[in-house]
């Protein structure tokens, strides 16, 4: 029986030490808040985990996309500059053009060619052509920085005063329109040596003596040369295939976009289907 009121008043002066705000105060600040911080920081890490776990997924997802996309622009060329006539059939303006610089180029060389944006639009459409072979696309943009030294007579689609207006270049997603602006920024600023794109692939060179660097993203151009106002991305673009005000479309589209316009009966490559 002693035992036994020992333990009742043991179990008395507990009550009462719990009753005292001082006590309460003490366990709550030194005991119960300590487990709960500690709990509530190791499920908020867990979940910062989950959440860059699944950020560095999307994003590997997105290059993934926007490499097969500009993978299937392989046999394309952009050219800008290109003075837009009245009722004019685009190809036949780009066999001409090819013509003035040495390349043979005939009307079956061509899978689709076209202008990108509404007529409506001011200046010069830029033009998207999709060749049906790599080996003429490669020869037309190889005979690129012939065109202001050719001779661009009668029959010429342009004059010699359009001529230095107009550019060859790849035909980039608008991803990779957005690491090259930043990067032609950063040369312009000094902090790289050159840049450039070599069928879809961003290189550049931080020196002359440098190597050269293949890049796919902000973060690469940030490796080399460090943080810059240029490589701040914007909430539009940091996913691949999105444009902003910060990175332009370099390829002037329209709202039709810069790919193929699909035309009835006709397939993604302007193919007719049978």
């Amino acid at each position: 029986m002693p035992a036994k009121l020992k333990a009742e008043d043991l179990k008395q002066a507990l009550i009462e030490c719990f009753k005292d705000p001082g006590v309460t105060e003490v366990l709550r600040d030194e005991v119960l808040l300590p487990i709960v911080r500690q709990a509530v920081t190791e499920a908020v890490a867990d979940k910062d985990r989950e959440i860059n776990e699944l950020k560095e997924e999307i994003a590997k997802q997105r290059q993934e996309i926007n490499d097969l996309e500009q993978y299937s622009r392989k046999n394309c060329l952009s050219i800008t500059g290109l003075p837009e006539k009245q009722d004019e059939t685009v190809s036949r303006t780009i066999v001409a053009l090819a013509g003035a610089v040495g390349v043979e180029l005939l009307p079956t060389d061509i899978d689709v060619a076209h202008r990108l944006g509404n007529k409506n639009r001011s200046g010069t459409r830029p033009v998207i052509v999709k060749f049906t072979r790599f080996e003429k696309r490669q020869e037309l943009y190889a005979a690129r920085k012939r065109i202001r030294s050719a001779e661009l007579g009668r029959g010429s689609p342009i004059t010699a005063t359009e001529a230095e207006n107009v550019f060859i270049a790849d035909s980039l997603t608008k991803h990779n329109q957005s690491i090259m602006f930043a990067a032609r920024q950063l040369k312009r600023k000094g902090k790289l040596f050159a840049t450039w794109s070599d069928t879809g692939k961003l290189k550049v060179r931080v020196t002359s003596e440098a190597p050269t660097k293949i890049i796919k993203s902000l973060a690469d151009l940030q490796k080399l040369v460090g943080d810059d106002p240029a490589l701040e991305p914007a909430p539009e673009t940091a996913e691949p295939g999105r444009a902003s005000a910060n990175r332009p479309d370099l390829s002037a589209a329209g709202e039709e976009g810069d790919g193929f316009r699909p035309v009835p009966g006709r397939g993604g490559s302007g193919r007719k289907q049978k």
